[in-house]
């Protein structure tokens, strides 16, 4: 599918040769709160990386080879192990109307794989979806921080002095990241970072 030998979703080689950012860290900035949140990817969203998470909703070969990639992204995660400890690794919430056609939230299977491999704790119930957005692709960038604006919800009982990961599949704008991020620590969490498998330059 994946991998042109048809022997397997990826092959050895297919992994070695996705694409991998020059610097995995990097920035992103709540203007509101006029805080830098720490961010990490993986991958580039490109080439074999692209097709997979791309195409990992349409049958269950495609999803398990978003898994595999995953496990892989969250093998390198472990390399920077100052990043995560002591936090906890919470899913980008997906739309209820996304969730209903695809049945399944990507960034949440990341966030297992990433929590799992990593030793760290997983809650998807800490951060909710309190409306529907349209899909962030159709939007220019500035428009895309308007259309994730009020996207989130949480509840600052459950969040007060927590230590958060946000996980997600992919980050293009940051603007996803940013909204979450500003909902959580609006919330009471201490520190906010935040992970994707992927990321677009």
């Amino acid at each position: 599918m994946f991998c042109k030998s048809g022997k397997s979703l990826f092959c050895e080689q297919c992994l070695c040769t996705c694409p991998v950012p020059e610097n995995n860290n990097y920035g992103l900035y709540i203007r509101s709160l006029k805080r830098k949140v720490n961010a990490f990817s993986t991958y580039d969203y490109d080439g074999s990386v692209r097709v997979c998470i791309k195409e990992s909703k349409y049958g269950p070969k495609q999803f398990a080879a978003l898994k595999i990639l995953a496990y892989k992204g969250a093998v390198n995660l472990q390399t920077n192990h100052k990043f995560y400890e002591h936090f906890t690794a919470v899913p980008v919430p997906l739309n209820k109307r996304k969730f209903r056609s695809r049945g399944f939230n990507q960034a949440e299977i990341i966030a297992k794989i990433v929590a799992s491999k990593c030793g760290i704790p997983h809650n998807p119930e800490l951060l909710k979806r309190s409306k529907e957005t349209d899909v962030q692709y159709k939007h220019g960038r500035l428009a895309r921080y308007e259309n994730v604006s009020g996207a989130f919800a949480a509840e600052p009982a459950q969040i007060k002095g927590m230590r958060i990961l946000l996980v997600d599949d992919i980050c293009t704008s940051g603007a996803t990241f940013t909204e979450a991020a500003k909902t959580l620590y609006e919330a009471g969490a201490d520190s906010v970072r935040c992970y994707s498998l992927s990321r677009r330059v």
